[in-house]
């Protein structure tokens, strides 16, 4: 239990660019950072920039404002998560919120996911709340997301190359089955919050039924009935590890 936090927290405030976690389970977690402190925050640490594998958070919450995440706030600099999972409630008053990682910046995540609740301001992902510069492939996130504005059922807000307006981003191999909820007049996607800037998708699909989102947009991902997800659509996805 870490309290009313004034700087970036968890299990351990920040993970360098040599520091790697792995084989831990991490239960009860509950994560508390003042959000007038723009710190960050997540179950295992507020900041990853190394590599975390084979981490699971499996019962607990984790509140804050800024960049707050199930299992890290911030992953970068070229930051890996991979097999890991986090299963708590997240709840971030302001922005980059999401159910495994707040903010994903030049870093990379597979064969992860995210199941608990995720509540937040604007950026607001079931899986992570903002992505930049980054990959993720077999992944899903399956527990309710709201906010108020770029609220998506897997990604919440998504930063493309600035320069030419192209995507810097892939998802591949990714779904997300989690309730979508709009608290205000933004954007809201059953995949991706941010549903007009340009990411790469592959093999990208979401639930209509059960994220209550049918949005078509160039940038929503695929959207699936329940007949078409028990189908062979999944076959080749490596979810063994989650």
């Amino acid at each position: 239990v870490r309290d009313n936090l004034t700087y970036s927290g968890g299990l351990f405030a920040a993970i360098g660019s040599g520091g790697k976690v792995q084989n831990l389970v991490l239960e009860n977690v509950d994560i508390s950072v003042t959000p007038e402190t723009l710190a960050s925050a997540g179950a295992l640490a507020g900041e990853l920039a190394g590599e975390v594998r084979n981490v699971h958070v499996t019962s607990g919450s984790v509140m804050g404002g800024y960049d707050v995440g199930g299992l890290v706030g911030i992953a970068s600099g070229g930051a890996v998560i991979a097999e890991s999972c986090a299963h708590v409630k997240v709840d971030g008053a302001a922005l980059r919120v999401g159910g495994l990682v707040g903010l994903l910046e030049d870093s990379t995540v597979y064969e992860s996911c995210a199941t608990g609740d995720v509540s937040g301001g604007a950026d607001v992902g079931g899986l992570a709340g903002y992505i930049e510069a980054s990959e993720v492939s077999d992944s899903y996130a399956s527990g309710s997301v709201s906010g108020y504005d770029s609220v998506g059922g897997l990604i919440g807000g998504v930063q493309p190359d600035l320069d030419n307006w192209q995507p810097n981003s892939t998802l591949e191999r990714v779904h997300a089955v989690g309730k979508v909820q709009m608290l205000g007049e933004g954007n809201a996607g059953g995949l991706i919050g941010d549903n007009t800037s340009p990411i790469t998708l592959i093999s990208a699909y979401y639930s209509r039924e059960k994220t209550g989102q049918s949005d078509e947009r160039q940038y929503s991902g695929t959207p699936l009935d329940p007949d078409e997800i028990e189908e062979d659509i999944f076959e080749n996805w490596d979810f063994d590890t989650l």
